[in-house]
């Protein structure tokens, strides 16, 4: 009885809380309160694909979702964002019948690295892919290891893991699992680098015998082509790998042989398509049917935008403050065009779980990259702009060439009169769709 209250309660609080445009997580806190073991006592569907990452959980789920849906699937997923035990319970309610009997063919959850120990201890995945692990929200998570032990926790021999292979921390996690795992990954392209850029790697050293990793290269902080010069422990072998990779014309190849089309030319949406594609081979997919349901995808939210500023480009990328790894994307993406350009950065807020305003890492992204006699200014707006310009001028840039701007009004018009060539705003998320809809009024 208190199951079927539960989902009652649960569901016509979700309707309400939709009309209001919010409230995703509510509906499966009100739920859990009424019946406590809610996620053991209704009744899974034939497929279960949990997504988690410090970047790349919402892009790589709506991946799959697209993928799944368009080739038959009924899908339900957590596309709201909140990633909790809560949000997982508010779209199974969402999902179920009143007999607690989920309706739908799949479920997708977007799970958080430190939830995942919560969400599976009562709702094992068929599937568990593993994005990437890094620095994240550092007065949230403490430190990296409070992360990594939460997510060992979680780990079970029956899950199926899809692991990026090309970062040591995954592989550190993974190394006892005694279940499947299946590896994905990127070969090397003119995007990766061979020698490290920065000196405060997530790890460095080899797991078992303690020796210092060696890296054939790097895609990005400690990713890429990693071995242990004991030999007890490297970059695992591979079984689906992107290459050929072709930025200009955005595709590539998955081991040599399938083509795959690009949303964009940016690394991070590489490995999130291939543990799309990773996971439809192991449930049976034909590539020619992914391949088309790539070609057809739709991203409901803004990770990267291409605009006009009056005839200019302005390429906009959607950056995740107190997140390191996220900025690096942005920043090296920009380095890798050459033209003349010109750099936005900033924020209002660090973040929206808390009130304190820890900048620290401002200092653990590569800021240094920046130097560059091919960035004619940094514009730098926000209530934080004077932050993040300290940090440039700590990283070498000129102060001649920084311009900080306290409004995106006035930064806009000082982009317009005063910057030269393409635009490139690297913007946390709760500026980014602020700046595109300026961009977008004040164009000719």
């Amino acid at each position: 009885m208190r199951k079927v209250i539960a989902i009652i309660l649960g569901k016509i609080a979700k309707q309400v809380l939709k009309r209001r445009d919010g409230g995703s997580a509510y509906p499966g806190a009100l739920a859990k309160k009424i019946c406590p073991d809610i996620l053991e006592v209704l009744i899974r569907p034939k497929l279960i694909v949990a997504v988690t990452a410090t970047n790349g959980k919402t892009s790589t789920a709506t991946i799959i979702t697209n993928m799944l849906s368009q080739n038959g699937y009924t899908v339900g997923f957590n596309s709201s964002g909140t990633n909790t035990d809560n949000g997982v319970i508010t779209l199974l309610i969402d999902s179920c019948n009143l007999k607690g009997q989920v309706v739908k063919d799949a479920l997708v959850l977007e799970v958080d690295e430190r939830h995942t120990k919560e969400v599976f201890k009562h709702l094992q995945p068929d599937y568990l892919i593993i994005g990437n692990i890094t620095r994240d929200q550092a007065p949230r998570n403490g430190h990296l290891d409070v992360v990594m032990t939460a997510m060992k926790q979680a780990l079970n021999d029956n899950m199926h893991l899809i692991v990026n292979g090309d970062d040591p921390l995954i592989n550190k996690l993974t190394l006892n699992h005694k279940g499947k795992i299946t590896y994905y990954g990127v070969s090397k392209n003119e995007a990766s680098y061979v020698k490290a850029r920065v000196t405060n790697l997530d790890i460095a050293y080899c797991p078992k015998c303690h020796a210092r990793l060696e890296f054939k290269y790097f895609h990005y902080s400690n990713t890429g082509d990693y071995l242990c010069p004991n030999g007890d422990f490297k970059r695992p072998k591979i079984d689906y790998e992107a290459t050929k990779i072709n930025y200009r014309y955005k595709h590539f190849y998955i081991n040599d042989q399938i083509k795959l089309p690009m949303q964009n030319d940016i690394l991070f949406h590489i490995y999130n398509t291939m543990a799309a594609f990773t996971l439809s081979q192991l449930i049976g997919l034909k590539p020619e049917d992914v391949i088309a349901s790539l070609k057809n995808l739709s991203f409901s939210i803004i990770r990267f935008e291409k605009l006009k500023l009056d005839n200019r480009p302005c390429t906009v990328l959607s950056c995740k403050n107190e997140t390191p790894n996220s900025y690096d994307q942005s920043l090296l993406y920009i380095k890798r065009h050459r033209e003349k350009k010109t750099v936005v950065m900033g924020f209002n807020r660090v973040c929206s779980r808390y009130t304190w305003s820890d900048l620290g890492w401002l200092w653990d992204a590569d800021f240094e990259v920046l130097k560059d006699s091919n960035i004619d200014k940094i514009v730098c707006v926000g209530k934080f702009a004077y932050d993040v310009a300290t940090r440039l001028i700590y990283a070498g840039i000129n102060t001649d060439d920084i311009i900080i701007c306290q409004t995106l009004d006035q930064a806009i018009k000082i982009i317009r009169k005063k910057t030269k060539g393409p635009i490139y705003a690297a913007l946390n998320f709760d500026i980014v769709r602020q700046f595109a809809t300026e961009v977008k009024e004040v164009t000719l």
